[in-house]
């Protein structure tokens, strides 16, 4: 996906000046590009986030670049929700990075994905509503499809979030999913001992009607969900 390019990626270019905000009081104009904020030199879009951010109610000195013109403004960076607030949005472009930088983006990517999901899993099964938050093969090809239609940068990101997702889900401790046989290895492990293969049966029995119970039950989730079909 990062190879391919990834849509919305913001630059250090103004896009957007919100109206009597402390960018327009400064003169700050769309199409400005940021160089520096006081001593700080600005690489890309997150760096003006953080700046502004930290420091509320702060004058600062801003090179920015304006019809291929280096020129100084000055701004008070103003406050909102005890934070830092500028009032300006960036111009975005789609985002190419070659194979090797890729591979580490993507790497960053997915672990923070896997702890999202990992948060959202317990949130949910504590409050009750994991498998009414669940989405099942029907909400899967749904989905797809209008992904498809947007794009394929979105669809590949669509893919990949499926398939973090089933990986994860994968490692649950429930039989017969291998999170649950690295369960069963793990207790043979500490019994020192193998576990009769009846036990083993009627444990891999188990299983397989609790996901065919989900299965069922998330078809019909997926059917009143997005085609207001009633049971």
């Amino acid at each position: 996906m990062f190879v391919y390019g990834v849509p919305g990626y913001p630059t250090t270019t103004i896009d957007k000046v919100i109206p009597q905000s402390p960018a327009e009081k400064a003169g700050i104009q769309p199409g400005d590009k940021i160089l520096r904020i006081d001593s700080m030199k600005v690489r890309e879009w997150q760096d003006i986030s953080d700046f502004v951010s930290k420091n509320p109610n702060r004058q600062v000195e801003l090179i920015i670049k304006r019809n291929d013109k280096e020129i100084r403004i000055r701004a008070t960076i103003g406050e909102k929700n005890n934070k830092g607030f500028l009032g300006v949005q960036s111009k975005t472009t789609v985002k190419r990075l070659s194979p090797f930088s890729a591979l580490l983006e993507s790497t960053k990517l997915t672990a923070g994905m896997l702890v999202t999901f990992v948060k959202l899993l317990f949130s949910e099964a504590f409050k009750g509503d994991l498998l009414k938050q669940s989405t099942g093969p029907v909400g899967i090809v749904v989905e797809t499809s209008r992904a498809v239609k947007v794009g394929f940068d979105f669809y590949l990101f669509l893919i990949g979030l499926i398939s973090i997702n089933l990986g994860l889900v994968n490692l649950l401790p429930i039989p017969p999913l291998d999170g649950g046989r690295i369960v069963i290895i793990f207790l043979e492990r500490a019994i020192k001992k193998k576990i009769p293969q009846n036990a083993l049966a009627l444990i891999q029995l188990f299983g397989i009607l609790l996901f065919a119970y989900l299965m069922i039950y998330l078809l019909i989730s997926d059917i009143q969900r997005y085609f207001h079909l009633n049971f």
